[in-house]
């Protein structure tokens, strides 16, 4: 299952990979993505607990996290939010 935002939008959208017969860290599986989102890759914000998965996901310019725990990403938005608010 991917759990991907979109920067250009305000919304959160879960897609899940079985339904493109793909496994990640595929990365057939991140264009399926970026299709279905309709937006750059620069522009969606990837969290995986897998640095596998998250490596393959840089490797095509989407912003990616490596996160172990819902705590963890919840600690890193926040981080985000920061360094955003000091631009």
């Amino acid at each position: 299952m991917f759990a991907f935002t979109s920067a250009s939008r305000s919304w959160f959208q879960t897609l899940c990979c079985w339904i493109w017969a793909v496994l990640k860290p595929d990365q057939d599986i991140f264009h399926h993505v970026i299709e279905s989102l309709g937006t750059p890759p620069r522009n969606i914000l990837f969290f995986d607990d897998n640095r596998a998965n998250v490596e393959t996901a840089r490797q095509l310019s989407i912003r990616s996290l490596l996160a172990r725990s819902s705590e963890e990403v919840s600690r890193q938005l926040i981080q985000m939010g920061k360094e955003a608010n000091m631009l």
